[in-house]
């Protein structure tokens, strides 16, 4: 008897442990870089511990792998990989040389982001490992913490702390970008939670699998909202009503969806009548540095249109090309191609492409069939993935190591449900 209980008292402290270890990391990964590197390295050690050491948890990788899914995602990403390392292979070989500038390609350095495709499988098998209630836990864990950052965002706007990035056309005040740095950042990480929490809160009453009220749902949706509103991203400005509008047409029937939409509707043209909005989206900064950048990608491109410049490349040789075009300047805006597609025609090529593209739509596919599990936000994360890859056509977001941590989490999660609703049909 006394074997039994302790038995059971080890896996509830293990389940606890677990639960710390992911609630932590859906913490971190909204925060600063250097916390969710460290997030995720505890994480990957937790499930170890928790698992029973790697024997055990090669164990959970084979049964993942065998629901489907993950074997489907898994797939994909290699592909993704090949195209990533045969750009990096045909620019090692055959580079690309623009005036005294040339590419050099640093192996393994230049694959230092492939572990990120792979984390996924790891958050999969740390979620499945959870109860459903845990997992509850830990999705509570990620939207509350979203929550309370997004309020610390309404005070970073007046005061600029904890890091201010002022607003060039609007002093004296600054971009809500809480601990990640930058307004893109958030502009691109924060949508998840947004898009997430909106979806508890449409929902009929009782519908909610988390246990909290539709009152708490949706004040959490509107300050995640208004802190959003507050990155002064222009894109998003544009990307999140489309993307309102979008989930309340899949969400909402009858007489409840025309009369919300066409309240949206009303929202979105008083808010774009606003003298600081209209302000905003007519501010010039930056608008003929993006067409330069996605001019120098186009040719990257030409010289090379199966593989590109290589992996990254083209962020090296842009200020190159750019130099050429500008003799007279001293110093020009140079980096990646600010634009999703055009950075992979850059860097990638068309097997760049090919691959973001399968990747992509996977991710789309997952989200939208997952929304059958009651317990997923399916149609928020479907949504937010549109919202995400509008907001990629001024910025290069799918490589930024932040807002691929919160990608990754997605997908985890997009796996687990996957794997369940695979369960269920057999």
């Amino acid at each position: 008897m006394s074997t039994s209980t302790g038995l059971s008292l080890s896996r509830s402290r293990k389940e606890k442990f677990l639960v710390f270890a992911c609630g932590l990391y859906a913490f971190l990964c909204l925060g600063s870089m250097a916390t969710m590197s460290l997030g995720a390295v505890f994480l990957m050690v937790a499930l170890v511990i928790t698992v029973g050491g790697p024997v055990r948890l090669f164990v959970r990788f084979r049964q993942e792998w065998n629901r489907g899914p993950a074997r489907t995602y898994l797939f994909v990403s290699f592909f993704f990989l090949f195209a990533l390392s045969l750009s990096l292979i045909v620019a090692r070989i055959w580079p690309i040389q623009i005036g005294t500038t040339t590419v050099n390609v640093l192996f393994p350095n230049d694959w230092a982001k492939s572990w990120y495709f792979i984390f996924p499988l790891m958050v999969a098998v740390a979620i499945r490992s959870l109860s459903p209630r845990s997992r509850n836990k830990v999705l509570k864990i990620w939207l509350g913490s979203a929550g309370v950052l997004s309020a610390i965002g309404l005070f970073q706007f007046f005061t600029g702390w904890p890091r201010p990035q002022m607003i060039p056309s609007f002093r004296p005040y600054y971009h809500a970008t809480l601990f990640l740095g930058h307004h893109l950042s958030l502009a691109s990480i924060f949508i998840f939670p947004f898009f997430a929490s909106f979806d508890f809160a449409t929902r009929k009453k009782g519908e909610s699998p988390l246990g909290w009220n539709k009152t708490r749902w949706v004040i959490l949706s509107i300050v995640l909202l208004i802190c959003l509103f507050l990155s002064f991203s222009r894109m998003l400005w544009i990307s999140l009503p489309i993307g309102i509008l979008a989930f309340l047409l899949f969400r909402l029937h009858g007489k409840f969806r025309i009369g919300l939409i066409a309240v949206a509707i009303l929202g979105i043209v008083g808010t774009a009548s606003l003298p600081t909005v209209q302000k905003r989206m007519k501010d010039s900064l930056g608008v003929q540095e993006r067409f330069d950048l996605w001019e120098a990608n186009l040719f990257f491109f030409k010289q090379r249109p199966l593989t590109g410049a290589g992996f990254k490349k083209n962020h090296d040789l842009s200020g190159s090309y750019l130099f050429q075009k500008y003799p007279e300047k001293e110093n020009v805006f140079s980096g990646h191609a600010h634009n999703n597609l055009l950075d992979f025609l850059g860097s990638m090529g068309i097997m760049g492409v090919i691959a973001f593209v399968f990747w992509s739509a996977l991710a789309f596919q997952m989200a939208w069939n997952s929304r059958k599990i009651p317990e997923s936000f399916g149609l928020g994360l479907f949504v937010a993935w549109g919202v995400f890859h509008l907001n990629g056509l001024t910025q290069v977001n799918f490589w930024e190591a932040k807002v691929m941590h919160q990608m990754m989490w997605m997908i985890g999660w997009s796996i687990v449900w996957m794997g369940t609703l695979k369960d269920q049909e057999s």
